[in-house]
């Protein structure tokens, strides 16, 4: 199963429970959202790929992989004293 909010996958999940009429999944309360019940493959990752009936599974033009904020200051922090 997955919860899809605006097309983009926001979670895959076995199960989930109705909490107050919320999604929740896990310990993670999902305030919107539509649970779908259909097999993911396992390449899909949340706000990676989006989800749309008839169109089926594909990449989010939008995703940004995050960067490690640490790690890019220290290695700017190399060049500075060089």
């Amino acid at each position: 199963m997955i919860l899809v909010d605006k097309s983009v996958v926001i979670a895959t999940m076995d199960n989930y429970e109705l909490e107050d009429g919320n999604i929740k999944i896990g310990d993670t309360v999902y305030m919107m959202g539509e649970v779908i019940d259909i097999a993911q493959p396992d390449y899909i990752s949340p706000q990676k790929y989006c989800y749309e009936k008839g169109k089926g599974f594909y990449e989010n033009s939008n995703f940004k992989e995050l960067i490690n904020v640490e790690e890019t200051v220290n290695q700017q922090q190399k060049i500075i004293e060089q």
